[in-house]
């Protein structure tokens, strides 16, 4: 913690023309106190960012003052996926979107009130997708029964997703949709659990390979009941 120290001189100087006499008295200082924080983000880097990509932003001088900081705010509010944090004012995360030149005002504030507030211009390029089937549901079915397993993450990232391809080939029945990236069909034969890797393409290139395994059982033996041949179907009352 920074602290600053407020030394505060009261000296009074009373000339009385009376008996010619020079009254001097007073002389006063006071513990340290707290003041309102100062925080700036001159020349503070990574404020161009890519989405889907993590970006971080600093602010190149936060000094609190006597008094921790106790709330980071800004205005406007921030693009999906980034935040900034109550009490250092970090601007960070992974944006989910496009994001035009914009600037921000960001203020800190302690017990004592707020700070004048800071500027800072962030801006937000398109770039390839991004594609995850981590935690996915539904990727173990049953031949002739439906199935589907979506991502858990698919983002643009600026720029409408062209095509979704998977490798190795899907068993019969089942198909990729090519913008969405759903898996889903009716498989008709089994499949061995199997490893697939699935991409996303946008106009300006393609995602990261996504991993997710599959499997096709046989389908469930139906039950079978029959009497036929029991014996103590008869008794005596």
């Amino acid at each position: 913690m920074n602290l600053k120290y407020l030394l505060i001189f009261t000296f009074f100087i009373s000339a009385c023309n009376t008996k010619d006499s020079l009254v001097v008295s007073g002389f006063q200082s006071k513990d340290p106190i707290a003041s309102t924080p100062v925080i700036d983000y001159t020349g503070a880097t990574g404020t161009s960012g890519s989405a889907g990509m993590p970006m971080s932003v600093s602010p190149t001088t936060i000094d609190q003052n006597g008094a921790d900081v106790t709330n980071c705010s800004i205005t406007p509010a921030l693009p999906l996926g980034l935040s900034i944090h109550n009490s250092t004012c970090v601007i960070s995360g992974t944006p989910a979107g496009v994001l035009p030149s914009t600037v921000y005002s960001v203020v800190a504030t302690n017990v004592v009130g707020s700070s004048p507030e800071a500027l800072v211009t962030l801006d937000i390029a398109a770039s390839i997708p991004s594609l995850s089937y981590a935690g996915a549901s539904g990727t173990v079915g049953l031949i002739n029964v439906a199935m589907s397993v979506a991502p858990t993450l698919l983002q643009n990232n600026g720029h409408a997703i062209s095509n979704c391809a998977i490798t190795p080939a899907l068993p019969a029945g089942l198909s990729l949709h090519t913008s969405t990236c759903l898996i889903s069909g009716t498989p008709t034969t089994s499949l061995a659990s199997t490893l697939y890797s699935v991409v996303a393409t946008n106009s300006l290139g393609t995602s990261s390979a996504a991993s997710v395994t599959l499997a096709v059982n046989e389908s469930a033996a139906v039950p079978t009941l029959s009497y036929a041949l029991a014996t103590g179907t008869s008794g005596n009352v």
